[in-house]
């Protein structure tokens, strides 16, 4: 017979804190498989150029669904426009580091 832990209910639903532990796991994977992806696409882009690009060819070299990729980028412009917002993004970054005179 099993013994519910100490962060599960009597239900058997499991606390708060290891709902949010949960979904700060899920939310890692998924940012982890977005940047394989990206990665992987911008490959193949260099390879086969992107109108050669093919999403099998993605997926293939990260290990995904197609699925998975029209979950991260619905098309495959979507990658581009991630390219040229990635540096805006890291200035960005970098200038509210600096501190405030």
């Amino acid at each position: 017979m099993r013994i519910p832990s100490t962060t599960e209910s009597e239900s058997g639903n499991r606390g708060p804190e290891r709902e949010l532990e949960m979904a700060a796991i899920r939310d890692q994977r998924r940012e982890e498989t977005k940047r394989r992806l990206y990665e992987a696409a911008l490959a193949v882009f260099r390879r086969d150029g992107v109108v050669g690009c093919r999403i099998d060819d993605i997926v293939r070299a990260v290990g995904v669904s197609r699925g998975s990729f029209y979950f991260h980028f619905p098309t495959k412009k979507n990658i581009l426009l991630e390219l040229i917002h990635k540096p805006k993004q890291q200035i960005t970054n970098q200038l509210n580091q600096l501190p405030i005179t």
